[in-house]
């Protein structure tokens, strides 16, 4: 399990300070391959809206129950 040795938050906040992102609260972001949404945990607390994005309808429904949201097949 990656979550128990990765630091998933702390990654986020540099990916945001490398970017020079400092008022995200009216940006949209999307997540590109977003596994089981373990950024966009934390990216739905700074973004005003979250598109998390992966290639496996498995991975989408455990982001969706982690993050419970209701997710949208496309």
């Amino acid at each position: 399990n990656h979550q128990s040795f990765r630091d998933y938050e702390k990654e986020f906040n540099g990916i945001l300070d490398f970017l020079s992102l400092k008022q995200t609260e009216h940006l949209s972001l999307i997540d590109l391959g977003c596994g089981t949404g373990a950024i966009s945990r934390f990216a739905v607390r700074r973004f005003k809206k979250v598109y998390a994005v992966d290639v496996s309808q498995e991975m989408l429904k455990i982001a969706g129950q982690n993050l419970s949201l209701r997710i949208r097949s496309h």
